[in-house]
């Protein structure tokens, strides 16, 4: 299953940075911060306000000499050495860190929160110390978020085998996609079905939350679905299996490739180099790249994919912050094929990376290359996750990463070469896509 709304774009994950970071918490020798004793909101408030700045290196000192309800002083500590190493802008001063982290725990934590349990505290006071940086891609996760969303940027998952789509406005879940070889597909569900309850209990009642949390479970076992499909109301029994994504899918329609990219996952490499090496075989003339409702993903996949259509030397990403090095292609395979990427409002990240990389290799005369469909979404950063030794992690942003030609997109986006926009019919965007790379062959 997907995530929800807060559709959580991330782009890089990097095993040294990982164990950097699971180091740095187990380094800290303090223990237990905070009192025993849970004070009422309005004295820990009156506590915030009557303090003063005793010039503490880290914002939890202050909690804890604020007396906030028992807390993991060594894991807080923790968190902050990677926010000060790691995160892209300035971290501030601790002690209005501090505040500001008391005063979101105070308004959004404290009346939801069970304060006698050291660690439903501590992942509060984490929530509300994140918050205050205003960085909506920073974000932590328990050890049971943190191995769903790795399981989910693995491209192999236990489920049912659904990609579903969230309204908030009416709380609708639709399913927009079932894969192949799934529970769900053997089941029935289609695309287009709307799921409304899960083992007998509507979704209402569950929540977003609620329904994704009821419909994982183990392999093997059985999970009811109620779905509504038109205006019939059926029920179907779904066996949750281990599944194999395909996060790239090829249809060769006469001397034409089109590529699908739906998301950039650990497998998402292999499946991409497959589909070019069919493609190439089959003697194709030019490819469409479809990155449409793409959010994103692993930094390494894109870098990977774009290096294996471009001359080796070429740069493929560049970072502003001194993050890193440049990424350059390092192997020797090329296609120099006329290609068109189909864009939209929701191709974001790493997809908004492939898309400028493809218009950049065009203006570097790699290749004839359109872009067609909307403003991409305009995200130019990366994040990186950082586990704790109990399985939780953090992830935040840590950089700021350009295309082969350097010209970041960040709150932007990438404008199309031809803007086309869907109506409720057909495929606008799709044709005009079929017509550009018709006429970029016949050039």
């Amino acid at each position: 299953m997907k995530q929800k709304k807060r559709t959580r774009l991330i782009s890089a994950v990097l095993a040294l940075a990982l164990l950097m970071a699971s180091l740095l918490v187990l380094s800290s020798c303090h223990g237990i911060g905070g009192n025993a004793e849970i004070l009422t909101k309005s004295e820990l408030l009156s506590n915030v306000k009557e303090s003063k700045d005793k010039g503490y290196e880290y914002a939890s000192d202050y909690l804890d000499d604020w007396n906030f309800p028992q807390f993991s002083l060594k894991k807080l500590h923790g968190l902050e050495n990677v926010f000060i190493s790691k995160f892209v802008e300035e971290v501030g001063d601790p002690y209005e860190r501090a505040r500001l982290a008391a005063i979101s725990f105070l308004d959004d934590y404290y009346d939801v929160t069970d304060l006698s349990s050291v660690d439903n505290t501590t992942d509060a006071i984490i929530n509300a110390y994140v918050s205050t940086f205003g960085d909506k891609y920073s974000v932590y996760r328990t050890a049971e978020e943190y191995d769903d969303y790795k399981a989910d940027l693995s491209g192999s998952f236990v489920g049912i085998g659904v990609t579903v789509r969230y309204f908030t406005e009416n709380g609708d879940i639709k399913v927009e996609r079932v894969h192949g070889g799934s529970g769900a597909e053997a089941a029935g569900i289609l695309v287009g079905d709307f799921i409304i309850s899960v083992n007998g209990t509507s979704i209402e009642e569950l929540g977003y939350d609620g329904t994704i949390s009821s419909i994982r479970g183990e392999e093997g076992t059985t999970v009811t679905l109620g779905v509504r499909r038109d205006t019939k109301e059926l029920s179907f029994d779904v066996i949750r299996k281990k599944i194999t994504e395909d996060t790239v899918i090829l249809t060769i329609d006469g001397s034409i490739a089109y590529i699908e990219i739906t998301a950039f996952k650990s497998n998402t490499y292999n499946q991409f180099k497959n589909a070019i090496d069919t493609a190439l075989e089959a003697g194709v003339c030019g490819i469409v790249y479809d990155l449409r409702n793409n959010s994103g993903g692993y930094l390494s996949a894109v870098t990977d994919m774009l290096a294996y259509i471009c001359p080796k030397g070429t740069t493929i990403v560049s970072f502003t912050n001194d993050y890193a090095k440049p990424t350059v292609a390092k192997n020797a395979h090329t296609v120099s094929l006329p290609s068109v990427v189909i864009c939209n409002e929701n191709t974001a990240s790493a997809a908004e990376l492939f898309t400028s990389a493809i218009r950049d290799f065009s203006d570097m005369g790699l290749f004839p290359a359109t872009i067609v469909g909307t403003v991409t979404f305009g995200k130019g950063i990366m994040q990186s996750s950082y586990p704790f030794s109990d399985g939780s992690s953090i992830t935040l942003t840590v950089a700021y990463y350009n295309p082969p030609l350097g010209e970041n997109y960040h709150a932007k986006g990438i404008v199309p070469d031809v803007e086309v926009e869907n109506g409720e019919e057909g495929d606008a965007q799709m044709d005009a896509a079929r017509a550009a790379i018709s006429s970029l062959i016949n050039k």
